[in-house]
Formats: structure tokens, sequence, C-alpha cells
């Protein structure tokens, strides 16, 4: 058992050695960044002069690899024959299903790259303007409608036993039954509420006109119990 150790330990002390030694390196070799060999200096000049993050230029990396690829397919060798349909063409095709921030950064990164190329005269005129900016608008993001089972998840979460989750409760269900506005539900008083001909009565908000929904039991069921458990 001894025997066992100290070989143990000789062995991890020669490993040491060598790592305080010989510092380790990695032997793969660097694959070189798109279109270098046609454009050369535009990864050093994202470096230098843009002053660009590495987790950045890795993403110039991946969208221009993407548009040499592009470039391959269409059988475009020179630069020259880069057009301004060309360009269109493939941001009209470049991944359909892409997130519109994705698209975004694309068309982003391949301007800079178009105006690198007229800097540099390897392009006539400046191309970026052929690559239109997708709109992102600051909401675009929020999902236009729920499943019914997100739905149903939501009114199951409500705890119920507090008065809080009761009125939480029927604000909900208004919402979900008749498709009311947050400001129409907010809106809502007593006097709405035909309880003898069992309706709803929601006034618009300009002109005065008033919409008249027949009254879901389940929803006049859980107004009772909030107005008779909850409210003030």
């Amino acid at each position: 058992m001894r025997k066992h150790t100290i070989d143990a330990e000789y062995g991890v002390r020669q490993m040491l050695q060598l790592a305080c030694k010989e510092p380790v390196t990695r032997n793969r070799r660097r694959r070189p960044f798109p279109l270098e060999s046609e454009v050369p200096g535009f990864a050093e000049y994202l470096r230098s002069e843009r002053g660009f993050a590495e987790s950045t230029i890795r993403n110039y990396r991946r969208h221009l690899d993407e548009f040499a690829q592009y470039l391959s397919r269409t059988g475009i060798t020179s630069f020259s024959q880069l057009s301004a349909a060309v360009l269109a063409a493939f941001t009209v095709q470049y991944r359909p299903k892409v997130a519109p921030r994705t698209r975004l950064g694309f068309c982003c990164h391949l301007r800079v790259l178009l105006r690198f190329w007229h800097r540099e005269e390897i392009t006539a005129r400046d191309l970026s303007g052929a690559v239109r900016i997708p709109q992102i608008y600051r909401l675009n993001d929020v999902p236009r409608s729920i499943t019914w089972d997100e739905v149903r998840r939501m009114l199951e979460a409500v705890e119920r036993r507090m008065i809080r989750g009761r009125r939480d409760y029927a604000i909900l269900l208004l919402l979900v039954a008749y498709g009311l506005r947050t400001h129409v539900v907010a809106k809502l008083t007593l006097d709405d509420v035909d309880w003898k001909d069992e309706r709803l009565q929601v006034l618009a908000r300009k002109a005065g006109h008033a919409t008249v929904y027949p009254l879901a039991g389940v929803v006049a069921e859980v107004i009772t119990d909030y107005l008779k458990k909850g409210s003030p």
C-alpha cells in the first residue's frame, strides 16, 4: 500500500514540474477569418480601430461565414459581381425564421463589412445601403396571445383563499371570458352588472356607447364570492 502511494505522489510531482516549466499550448490550427483572403485586415480593423471585444468579433465571424457560403453557392467569385440586388436577395433568404434581433445583428455586421470594402477600394461604391435594417419595436418580443393551457395554469396559480386572490381571480376571469382590456375592467362598477337579467354592460371609451354581454354563470359566481368575502 505504501509503495502505491509513493508511486502516485511521484507521478503527480512530475506533472506539476512539467506544467510549471512549459506552458500548455494548443496545437489546433486557428481557422482563418471569413473572407480574409479576399478582404485582408478586416478582423484587425474590428479589433484595433473599432475596439470590439473578442466575443463581438466571434459573432462577426459566424455571420460572415454564412455570407461567404452564400456567395460560394451563388457562384460569385469576385466582389465586383456584388450588387444591391444580390445583397437584398441574401438578406431576404437569410434564415427566414430567425429571431428579429439576430437578423438585426447580422445586417449591422454586413453593413460594417461593406463599408470597410469600400474604404479599402475593394468595391467601387459603398453597398452598405443595400442592406436594409429590420425594425425592432420595444414590445416586439411580447407574445400576442397565450394558449388555453397557459390560461388555465395562470388561473390555477391564484390563491383564492386570500381577499386579494379573490379579487384578482375575478379580474382575470373577466379578461379571459370577455376579452376586455385592462382599463375597461378597472372602470367596471356594480351598476354595470344586471343581476336580474344576467347581463354585463361595458361602456365604450368614446361616444358613451355601451356593449351588453350575457353574464356568464362562472363570472357571476366569482364576483359574488369576492363581494361577500373580500370586498371592503
